[in-house]
């Protein structure tokens, strides 16, 4: 069972689902981070080891990118527990089935960034 961090504008409905289903999930307005930036909100999940559940594909690929390159200059782990990416809109039934679907097959994100594409499925964006 994975670790997932919902960031702000995946719906707070997620976790509840995600949870049912076994997860361990958290939201950014439940740990008072809602309004924390995008690299702020990568740090913290990577720091606690969780997966990060995002709808934002071209800044989290950016940030990804950046992480990758760039860790051992900032003095940090240069693994993160990995960047999942889901498009909106959905609803927050399909975008927990489709996310415990996505991690039954994946035992380790690490250092991973994935993406939904309603047409091609998953694709690793690492």
């Amino acid at each position: 069972m994975a670790a997932v961090y919902l960031d702000e504008n995946v719906s707070v409905a997620v976790a509840p689902l995600l949870r049912e289903r076994g997860h361990w999930a958290e939201t950014t307005q439940a740990l008072m981070h809602r309004r924390a930036t995008d690299d702020a909100q990568l740090l913290l999940a990577a720091t606690n080891g969780w997966v990060l559940l995002t709808h934002d594909v071209e800044d989290y690929l950016l940030l990804h990118g950046a992480w990758r390159r760039w860790s051992r200059a900032w003095s940090v782990s240069p693994d993160h527990a990995g960047i999942v990416v889901i498009p909106q809109p959905r609803s927050p039934v399909e975008i927990a089935s489709q996310v415990v679907a996505f991690l039954a097959h994946r035992p380790s994100l690490t250092n991973q960034l994935w993406h939904w594409q309603p047409r091609a499925g998953w694709v690793d964006r690492s």
